[in-house]
């Protein structure tokens, strides 16, 4: 007879924000097995273990030291920062030399510095703010700034896509009023997605160790995992598209050659 999952409170007597790996065991005749064991919730003070059968139990926990937390944050800005300073400086080139390049004159280079600037906000917000974990009101701003960002990058990278696909099989003047729907779904969409999701359940917001997503219910991530799934499978389609579209072309191109020789 196998019982319901209940739940075992272990106490966590080296608290500690940062965890690399939480293990639920029970001692299965002289070894320790994790068979019909799964990891609760996980709180600063205790951790919670799930289990459906009675045994000895016990709890591994593998800490991240400070010393490795701080590096792994070193890291982080550094590499966010290298980021935001390529950014920036593409945006400025873009501004700046628009006239003698002839950039931004076209939606194609527009959707691109729109992109741009998605993923530059995206950086700066989280280098602004990304550690201010003592403030819950302002951490929970920061995080949802960027969630923002963050799909709004990916929705800009869905219309670069788009974009391309559309000037391959479809060839007209009306490049800037194309433009104006991009820009409202490109910045409209993920600002729709966003509200809601905040709107429902603010408490998904912030965490002990980054303004981001919470980390207590795993459900909690699938609001930006999602969106970001299905974003990346229509690019995906649309790449395919576009490959499609250069194949037939390219195969009609030494059609005609050939016919001429």
């Amino acid at each position: 007879m196998q019982l319901d999952y209940f739940t075992l409170v272990c106490i966590n007597q080296n608290a500690t924000n940062y965890y690399l790996e939480v293990i639920c065991l029970f001692l299965d005749g002289d070894r320790w097995s994790t068979t019909g064991m799964t990891v609760g919730s996980i709180e600063e003070e205790y951790i919670e273990c799930l289990t459906n059968h009675l045994s000895s139990f016990t709890m591994v926990v593998l800490e991240l030291s400070e010393s490795d937390n701080v590096a792994l944050k070193f890291i982080t800005y550094i590499g966010s920062g290298l980021s935001l300073a390529g950014l920036f400086i593409t945006c400025v080139v873009y501004i700046v030399l628009y006239k003698d390049l002839q950039i931004l004159t076209t939606s194609r280079h527009l959707v691109h510095l729109n992109l741009q600037i998605a993923l530059g906000l995206t950086q700066l917000v989280f280098l602004a703010g990304g550690s201010a974990t003592s403030n819950e009101i302002i951490c929970k701003v920061i995080a949802i700034l960027v969630h923002y960002f963050s799909l709004a990058g990916f929705t800009w990278i869905l219309l670069e896509v788009v974009m391309l696909y559309l000037k391959l099989i479809a060839v007209y003047d009306g490049e800037f009023v194309r433009m104006k729907n991009f820009l409202l779904f490109g910045w409209g969409f993920p600002l729709l997605l966003v509200g809601l999701f905040a709107g429902v359940n603010i408490d998904a917001y912030g965490n002990e160790q980054w303004c981001w997503l919470s980390n207590k219910d795993d459900g909690f991530l699938w609001i930006f995992h999602a969106p970001v799934i299905i974003i990346t499978s229509v690019t995906l389609v649309a790449v395919i598209a576009v490959v499609r579209v250069l194949c037939v072309a390219s195969k009609s191109e030494a059609a005609d050659a050939k016919k001429r020789i």
